[in-house]
């Protein structure tokens, strides 16, 4: 069954199921407000509502799972007729029988005479049974006899005329099948002949066919040249004007490669000059140093040579005090002969007595002297240390000065290496600077004659596309005929 529409069976089924539900709500209205008012009892009317809407809530459930159901037609008879046994037997109004007619026209949709056969006869059948039993026991709301009989004959001829009605519609449902079915047959006589001419027709479209294929195939190999030409074109054309911009930029990164060599060179010379005045002052430098060491290793050596002048001094010193103590041990023996002498010794004892004096000063000038000579020796010593260690200082320096000298001249000696490759980078970015202006001119050239390739390639491919187009109308025209005089054939 297709998804937008629906089947006979299902159709049938929706349109009972609702009429079927209008009718037991209508039915479950009435006996609520009769319950509301009084005139009918809770029980009596709930048993009535669950009856009433039990089938159809049960026909919506089928109807959810499968919209063909047979169940669905089987509910709305014979749950219905559940319902209408239990009102018409326990009613006191003899109307109610009138329930059913709307039900028996409902049922008619399933256009089933055997179906419709089976509920008139049911509801007819009950009926007749509560219009006998109500008069002869006066209840189900008989009334009197000619109620009961119209009752009856009410209910007769609208069965009757339902299941005639059913019948005829049944019979001419057949007969315009059968129609339909001899019209076929004409029907397919005519499309033999139809199919023949067809065949014909069909063959010549088929030749047709093949050589607009061939003429298809051709025109679309050619067209997918001509794209790929014009593909590539404007490829070779994006391309060239890509390498055109680039070369440009290039000329740029030359221009600017140029200038900064030219102003590297010039930089360099000012370099050079200062390392060579820098070189030429450290090589002054180490002269002086080498002066300064050779001037204190000068020093130093006076210093030892009056160190050792000063010794000699000491031992004089020495020498002066031991004739300081003959000096005054001979003027002590002169005093003692003296005094031995007496008056006549008295001169001499004052001439010893002075030289001892003499002597006494000598030794303490010579003291003093000593102790200057200590001093002035421990100090030159403390001179020639700083001398030494100065010495030293100055030997560092001058080892420092000729690293330092050593480094200018390696300094200077790249420095011009450095220089010559800049000279020779300047001359490589001169033959670069042609070159690129060269190869301006040649994508220039070739941007040109890439455009021009481009506009007849477009040309041509569009009227390729034109072509090919014409070319596809006539194969679609000739695939529709194909199609057709096959349809025609199968039928």
């Amino acid at each position: 069954m297709d998804k937008r529409t629906l089947s006979d069976m299902a159709r049938c089924n929706r349109t009972a199921m609702i009429c079927h539900l209008v009718e037991a709500s209508m039915i479950t209205i009435t006996f609520i407000a009769q319950l509301l008012v009084g005139s009918r009892g809770l029980l009596y009317s709930l048993l009535v509502v669950v009856l009433a809407m039990g089938p159809p809530l049960m026909e919506l459930f089928f109807w959810s799972r499968d919209k063909e159901s047979p169940a669905i037609k089987h509910l709305v008879a014979q749950g219905f007729a559940v319902m209408y046994t239990v009102i018409l037997f326990t009613t006191t109004n003899n109307m109610l029988f009138l329930y059913v007619f709307p039900m028996i026209v409902v049922i008619s949709v399933y256009n089933d005479k055997a179906y419709a056969l089976k509920v008139n006869i049911g509801v007819v059948i009950e009926n007749l049974l509560v219009v006998i039993l109500g008069a002869t026991t006066g209840r189900f709301g008989f009334r009197d006899m000619s109620s009961g009989v119209i009752q009856i004959l009410a209910v007769l001829l609208f069965c009757a005329y339902s299941y005639i009605a059913a019948a005829t519609s049944e019979t001419n449902s057949r007969e315009k099948l059968q129609q339909v079915k001899d019209a076929q047959g004409e029907t397919e006589k005519v499309l033999g002949d139809v199919s023949r001419n067809a065949d014909v027709m069909r063959r010549g479209i088929n030749e047709i066919h093949a050589k607009v294929e061939q003429l298809q195939s051709a025109s679309e190999t050619t067209k997918d040249a001509m794209g790929q030409v014009t593909i590539g074109a404007t490829d070779t054309a994006e391309a060239v004007q890509r390498q055109l911009a680039q070369t440009e930029t290039i000329g740029e990164k030359v221009g600017l490669v140029s200038t900064v060599a030219s102003d590297i060179t010039e930089r360099m010379e000012k370099t050079l000059s200062v390392l060579e005045k820098g070189k030429a002052d450290m090589d002054t430098l180490v002269g002086e140093v080498e002066v300064s060491v050779r001037n204190s290793a000068n020093a130093a050596d006076k210093l030892e040579t009056l160190n050792q002048y000063i010794s000699e001094m000491n031992t004089i010193v020495e020498l002066i005090n031991g004739v300081t103590s003959q000096t005054s041990l001979l003027a002590l023996n002169a005093s003692i002969e003296a005094a031995r002498a007496g008056e006549a010794g008295k001169g001499f004892a004052v001439v010893a007595s002075e030289i001892s004096e003499l002597a006494t000063q000598t030794k303490s000038a010579t003291t003093n002297i000593t102790q200057l000579i200590g001093n002035v020796s421990g100090s030159i010593t403390e001179v020639v240390t700083v001398i030494r260690e100065m010495i030293d200082g100055i030997n560092e320096e001058k080892e420092m000065s000729g690293n330092a000298s050593a480094s200018f001249g390696t300094i200077e000696e790249h420095t011009y290496a450095i220089r010559d490759n800049v000279a020779r980078l300047t001359e490589s970015v001169s033959q670069l600077e042609a070159a690129n202006q060269e190869i301006a001119d040649s994508v220039q050239t070739i941007s040109a004659v890439s455009e021009e390739v481009s506009a007849h390639a477009n040309e041509t491919l569009a009227a390729e596309q034109e072509n090919m187009q014409h070319l596809l109308t006539i194969a679609g025209r000739s695939q529709e005929l194909i199609a057709l005089t096959q349809t025609e054939e199968q039928q």
